[in-house]
Parts: structure tokens; C-alpha cells; sequence
């Protein structure tokens, strides 16, 4: 773990890897203000430097499983002790501030705006992010919703955004969002949940290659708004759907997506396939995570593949779609010892490989 120094000199213990630092500047630029408020919600911390460093009766809501596993380390190498819920739970009753640590996507903040505001109107807001994912369109959705809006001169970076919650009373949640595939099926997705607001391409192309009339349990990895999951079940009406994601958003919209579309289906909020029972699956449809760098991406991407590997039944079958350039047909055939080339067009290829 690394050490945070705070103003004061505390030093706290942070959860964190190799590959990210679990806290940034901004984190930094929070924690300098003075903060005396007592029963505090924290929204958007990762790795729990906000969590563990504030004083008070803390709330941290999170919006996977690993933010939450990453905050309990750092809780527990702290020795210290914080509620913490996920961003579909019922929000604490009493309130006197509002920490966000600012998402990256605009669309997920309002979300956040909007279900603090009909709960907490009149307490105090404090926002803070790097600049370089602080376009002015959140502070101008800042002041569209709250009052008395002032931003922090730039340090490190980093940039705060200060206001008064305002009721929300002429803005009401307007999220999750529905749209419906040229197929009819309704699609339910909330803000932050991987293409909440379309068909992605290369999931579209997947769609096609899905297996038909099939029984036995068919698992939607990674299945954010559960678009997979409910092709899957229309293609195989007997077959057993079965959906995780480490996102608590994304399997929330999964489960309404289901719901809208009369379908049944098992919910799973997990690290990949952490702890699902081995040997229980026929079928594994799979579109790898792919947002930041190829590396990183790369690395979830086999942790996926191995685990997928780990729940398939003998004989069953991991369908990928991935960009060409990934090379994901080296690592799934180091995995498997067998690979398929199911179809290609000129951006996507999709794998078969079954657990031999």
C-alpha cells in the first residue's frame, strides 16, 4: 500500500496496484479544505483515500465491487470505519455535506445530481476533479441544479466545485434511460454503464453469431446494460440467462432490461467470476472491456478469459468479440489450446474456444 500525507501530517494507508496510484491531486485538493461537518456522504472513491481520511460518521457510496473490496482495505489497514453502499442503495437519512469525486461522464454526475437533490436539499456540496475530465458543461450542470456555484482556483491540476443542494423539484431523475433495437428488444441502462444509450458496434456484430435453440445456462460476462444476456434468452427461450458485472449500475440495468422485456434471468454483481461455481456453464458470450489503455484493458481482458475458463463446463464455449488489433487470439488459444474464428469484419473478429 502507499502512504497519502494529509496537511495535517496524518498519513493514510491506500489501497492500490502496480498500474494506478489510488488517489490523485484532486483527492488531495478535497482533503485541504476545512471540513467539520459530521455525518458526511462520499460519492465517486475509488480506492478509499477520501473515505478513510475524512472524520466523521462516513458514508462512501461506490459504484462496483472492486471500489468497495479496494475502500475496505483501506479502511482496515487504517483501522478505521465507514458505511459504505452502492450507488442503487437507499441513501443515509441525515446528511450535513456531500463529497463527489467527479466521474468522468457527465450523463452519470446528473444521475448523481439528481438523487442527492431530492434528498438532501439545503446541504452543502463539495466536487473535486482533475481539469482535464472538468469540461465547464459539470459546472454549468452544477449551477443548473444547485445554488450559490463557485469553482476553486486550479492546483496540481485539480479543480473544486462548491454549492448548496437545491430541491429537486424541477428536475426530476430522469435516468435510467430506454431505447429499443431495431429487434424490438427494450433495453434499460443507467448513466456509466458501457453504452447505456445505444447498440455498441461491436457487440451489434457479436449479436449476430449467437447460438440458437440452445438449453442448459447461457452467462453474459462484463454484461453492463445485459444487451447479450436478453439476445441470448430470445435466441435460447429454454436456456437458464445468467448476467455479472462488477458495476452495480450495470447489473441493476440488466435486470430492469430483463424485466421490461418479460424475461427471466440470475444477477450477479462480482470481480469478473470471483467465487461462481465451476464446471455449471454451457455457453459465455463476451464483449472485453476496452476504455483505456491496451495494456490495462488487455490484463482484464485474460483475467476474464481464465476465470471464463474456471466456470465453463467440459465442452462449453467462450464466444469474444474484440478490435482486430488486440490480439486476443494468442492469449484465448494459450488459455484454451483451441481457437475458432467465428466471423470478422473490418474492425471487429469474433473468437469461439471451448474448455476441452
Amino acid at each position: 500500500m502507499e502512504e497519502l500525507v494529509l496537511d495535517s501530517g496524518i498519513k493514510i494507508k491506500i489501497s492500490g496496484d502496480d498500474t494506478f496510484r489510488g488517489w490523485d491531486a484532486a483527492d488531495e485538493y478535497i482533503l485541504s479544505q476545512e471540513i467539520n461537518e459530521k455525518n458526511i456522504l462520499v460519492i465517486g472513491d475509488s480506492n478509499g483515500a477520501l473515505t478513510a481520511s475524512l472524520q466523521g460518521n462516513i458514508t462512501s457510496l461506490v459504484s462496483s465491487v472492486i471500489s468497495q473490496e479496494c475502500i475496505n482495505n483501506t479502511l482496515s489497514a487504517n483501522d478505521t470505519k465507514a458505511n459504505i453502499i452502492s450507488d442503487v442503495a437507499l441513501l443515509p437519512e441525515s446528511i450535513d455535506l456531500v463529497i463527489v469525486k467527479l466521474p468522468k461522464f457527465i450523463d452519470l454526475l446528473e444521475y448523481y445530481i439528481q438523487i442527492i437533490g431530492n434528498k438532501y436539499p439545503g446541504v452543502k456540496f463539495l466536487a473535486g476533479g482533475m481539469v482535464k475530465y472538468m469540461p465547464i458543461t459539470m459546472v454549468r450542470l452544477c449551477e443548473e441544479y444547485f445554488l450559490d456555484v463557485t469553482t476553486s482556483l486550479a492546483k496540481k491540476k485539480a479543480r473544486l466545485i462548491f454549492g448548496t443542494i437545491a430541491l429537486n423539484k424541477d428536475n426530476p431523475t430522469t435516468y435510467p434511460k430506454i431505447f429499443t433495437t431495431d429487434d424490438d428488444v427494450k433495453v434499460v441502462s443507467y448513466p456509466g454503464v458501457f453504452s447505456y444509450d445505444h447498440l455498441d458496434i461491436g457487440t451489434r456484430f457479436l449479436l449476430k453469431h449467437i447460438p440458437i435453440g440452445r438449453t442448459g445456462t447461457i452467462l453474459d460476462l462484463g454484461c453492463g446494460s445485459g444487451v447479450l444476456g436478453l439476445y441470448g434468452k430470445k435466441m435460447n427461450p429454454e436456456a437458464n440467462i445468467v448476467l455479472a458485472d462488477e458495476s452495480y449500475l450495470a447489473v441493476e440495468s440488466a435486470r430492469e432490461s430483463f424485466k421490461e422485456n418479460g424475461f427471466d434471468g440470475e444477477f450477479h454483481v462480482m470481480d469478473i467470476l470471483k467465487g461462481y461455481k465451476s464446471d455449471s456453464v454451457d455457453i459465455i458470450l463476451c464483449n472485453p472491456p476496452f476504455h483505456q489503455t491496451n495494456k490495462i484493458m488487455t490484463e482484464i481482458a485474460v483475467k476474464m478469459f481464465k476465470q471464463s475458463r474456471t466456470v465453463l463446463k467440459r465442452g462449453g464455449t467462450l464466444f469474444v468479440v474484440s478490435n482486430k488489433h488486440l490480439g486476443y487470439h494468442k492469449k484465448l488459444r494459450a488459455i484454451f489450446h483451441n481457437l475458432n474464428r467465428v466471423a470478422e469484419n473490418e474492425k471487429f473478429i469474433i473468437f469461439s474456444v471451448r474448455k476441452v
